[in-house]
């Protein structure tokens, strides 16, 4: 089951691609109507471009040793793409008593397609930072956090357990003697057998 924040990562992706298609189809209309200015042109090429980050993110391999600088890369990029979009549709909307980026969208002055279109990339940008700000939390992204279900236990009488010890760095000057004392009443003598070969 994948972790709550790589399940976030992938919605705030989604409404980034949603948003961006969205004002793509949008931006199409007024280009076809050749009503577009430099505004609405910056704001598709900007689009373009930012649907276009997500299969050269899914077409990078993964690094065996997994990171979240690909999800940081990915979600700065979108962040840098749409952002010029938001403030220069945002400076274009206030022009001409505020009707100058209604008049480029509709023929008749209706604010509604504007709205839309702004509120798509303020929408991208928000999701971006959000998910900016998910992938700086999640320094390893994919790696399952696993615990021991049972705790690794070496016996003292075994004859490996000199070799072990030095192998795993924990060196003791004689070999260790005694016995080990378990948690269970049954285990407080320990039985090894040897087994012929």
């Amino acid at each position: 089951m994948p972790s709550p924040l790589a399940v976030s990562r992938g919605l705030l992706l989604f409404g980034i691609c949603i948003c961006n298609i969205e004002s793509i189809v949008i931006l199409r209309l007024v280009i076809f109507a050749h009503t577009a200015g430099p505004f609405e042109i910056l704001a598709a090429v900007s689009s373009t471009l930012a649907l276009l980050v997500f299969p050269i993110t899914l077409c990078c391999k993964r690094h065996a040793e997994a990171s979240n600088t690909r999800n940081l890369i990915t979600f700065g990029a979108l962040w840098l793409l749409d952002l010029p979009s938001c403030i220069t549709l945002t400076i274009h909307a206030r022009q001409n008593n505020a009707t100058a980026l209604c008049h480029d969208l509709s023929q008749s002055g209706d604010c509604t397609m504007a709205n839309i279109l702004i509120g798509c990339y303020y929408a991208s940008v928000i999701f971006a930072i959000i998910g900016f700000a998910i992938a700086y939390i999640d320094k390893h992204p994919g790696i399952p956090k696993v615990s021991l279900r049972y705790p690794i236990t070496q016996a003292a009488s075994s004859p490996f357990a000199y070799t072990l010890d030095m192998e795993l760095g924990d060196v003791h000057t004689e070999p260790p003697t005694g016995k080990v004392k378990h948690a269970g009443k049954a285990h407080e003598e320990e039985r090894w057998t040897e087994i012929p070969v």
